[in-house]
């Protein structure tokens, strides 16, 4: 077990982006670094045997997590960086992007918002390199509620959303200012087929999946 150094005393700040992480280290809380089983190197402050306070760890396949811990788990506010370039910042919870944060895909799209154990649930907004994207509600990680998905060339439907796809009543909004109104039950509304051809259009759009983190420990 090391000794307390400079880096584990008083008050620490670490800058992501515009925000800023204190950590201020309790008694008892050491900083040294440790390989642990699964190969992932961690640099950072310990409670004992516990990773807790500001750290980074580091996994063999170039992943990495940066931010706060809580007894052995990563809490509080860090970002982690998949080994392929994804990005996500925010709030943690037992070691689950868990509150608000931002995920950032190597193709350009991001999402920020709301999550819940590793899934965008609640308010959010999507967006792609295109310029297309999505505000509105989810829930498990797909869009389900009410939104708005805005096409590059401008047209837009705001309405209901389940799984993915439109769903209950709703309005197409054309590039020139045109609209069409979806009733709840499609069967019974004459632009059936106009909102069978969005519904297509949605599910031609590639839905990037945020990816859940490594294993922490092996």
């Amino acid at each position: 077990m090391g000794q307390c150094h400079d880096a584990c005393c008083g008050e620490q700040k670490s800058e992501f982006g515009q925000k800023v992480v204190s950590v201020t280290s309790l008694e008892g809380r050491q900083s040294r670094k440790e390989t642990l089983a699964n190969g992932a190197v961690y640099v950072g402050q310990w409670r004992g045997d516990l990773r807790d306070g500001f750290g980074k760890q580091t996994w063999p396949d170039g992943a990495s997590y940066e931010g706060t811990f809580v007894e052995n788990k990563a809490s509080g506010y860090g970002k982690f960086i998949h080994a392929d370039g994804d990005v996500y910042e925010g709030d943690w919870h037992d070691d689950k992007a868990h509150g608000h944060g931002r995920y950032q895909h190597v193709d350009g799209s991001t999402y920020e918002g709301e999550w819940v154990a590793d899934r965008q649930t609640g308010d959010g907004v999507e967006s792609w390199a295109d310029g297309s994207s999505y505000s509105g509600q989810y829930q498990d990680g797909l869009k389900h509620g009410t939104g708005t998905f805005v096409w590059v060339d401008g047209s837009k439907y705001i309405g209901q959303f389940e799984s993915n796809d439109i769903h209950g009543e709703g309005t197409y909004i054309w590039s020139d200012g045109r609209k069409c109104f979806r009733q709840a039950t499609l069967n019974i509304e004459p632009s059936g087929d106009l909102f069978e051809r969005v519904s297509k259009r949605l599910r031609q759009v590639h839905w990037p999946v945020a990816k859940q983190p490594h294993a922490w420990q092996g």
